[in-house]
């Protein structure tokens, strides 16, 4: 049944376009469950979604086929039948109108867990999945599981929300895997897991994953110092102030020379923007600017004890004189 369902849309495909819709980005395969799970009513009369029908494996398994080929046109060839063309070329290849009510409700009722599914990575997918988890507080002994063994036993662990799955293959898929992973910039974890998603979806099961969570992007910061070949001083240790890369000096500035440089450095360090100051002088070998005159030094007050009476004779000569 699925072989000659799939046929029969290539086959219309090939001989009038003019029934599928043009891919396009809002066309997405969610979007076009819905019209074909409303067509499938149309189609199929009186029945609706909780009406009573036969619930078996078989029916099941072909209601998966078939959204699973829907699928595989949809994303793989970019075909995209109307919808009531689609439940027709349905009905035409069961030609059984019983099998095909079954058969359209046992779909209906698949079709909500692939809207589910969509919408729920759509709104919450990128904030649940997101790229650094918050780290968990640390257990007390008295809550571990075995509080005699310690924390990171197999025994006191927490549980994961993944499973993991032992898989070998041969070198050579391992191989692709690695190279494929890399170009597209993500793990091969993450590479794997998006295989199986897609091989479940050609089979029709609801199966949709959170787009992967990008790292978040380091500033680059200054380019870091070649390591030295040896010391000088190989005696004394590698912190100390003779093994250093940079010798310490303290230098004084007036206010105003400060001022003046902080204008002049903008978000350069005081400390690199003087040290290179300094690199370009010395390059250009130029001259230090003459010295400036000393300033004269202010008179002091000094307090002199004098005898009374040298005072007022020393005063009398003065009128005299």
């Amino acid at each position: 049944m699925g072989e000659t369902f799939r046929s029969s849309v290539l086959r219309l495909a090939h001989e009038d376009r003019a029934e599928f819709f043009e891919p396009r980005r809002s066309r997405t395969f969610p979007w076009y469950l819905v019209l074909f799970r409303i067509a499938l009513e149309d189609c199929s009369g009186s029945l609706r979604l909780f009406s009573k029908g036969v619930d078996d494996d078989r029916t099941q398994r072909r209601a998966r086929e078939v959204v699973g080929i829907l699928r595989e046109l949809h994303s793989d060839r970019c075909l995209i039948p109307q919808p009531g063309l689609a439940a027709r070329l349905l009905r035409e290849a069961l030609d059984n109108q019983p099998l095909f009510d079954d058969l359209a409700r046992q779909i209906m009722i698949d079709v909500g867990p692939h809207l589910n599914n969509a919408e729920e990575v759509a709104r919450y997918g990128r904030k649940k999945h997101a790229y650094k988890l918050p780290r968990r507080p640390a257990r007390k002994r008295q809550q571990l599981t075995d509080a005699e063994q310690p924390g990171w036993a197999g025994v006191n662990r927490m549980p994961s929300q993944k499973v993991q799955m032992p898989c070998r293959v041969v070198p050579d898929i391992k191989k692709l895997i690695e190279d494929e992973a890399f170009h597209v910039g993500i793990s091969q974890s993450r590479w794997l897991e998006e295989a199986i998603a897609e091989k479940l979806q050609r089979q029709g099961h609801p199966v949709y994953l959170p787009a992967p969570s990008k790292a978040p992007k380091t500033s680059e910061g200054s380019a870091r110092r070649p390591r030295r070949a040896s010391l000088p001083h190989p005696d004394k240790s590698r912190s100390s102030a003779a093994n250093r890369a940079d010798k310490m000096t303290t230098v004084r500035f007036s206010r105003t020379l400060a001022a003046q440089i902080d204008r002049a450095r903008g978000r350069t360090e005081r400390s690199a923007w003087v040290n290179e100051a300094v690199s370009s002088f010395m390059n250009e070998e130029a001259r230090l600017p003459e010295a400036l005159a000393p300033k004269q030094a202010l008179p002091v007050a000094v307090s002199v004890g004098f005898d009374h009476q040298i005072f007022c004779c020393h005063r009398t000569r003065c009128e005299e004189i």
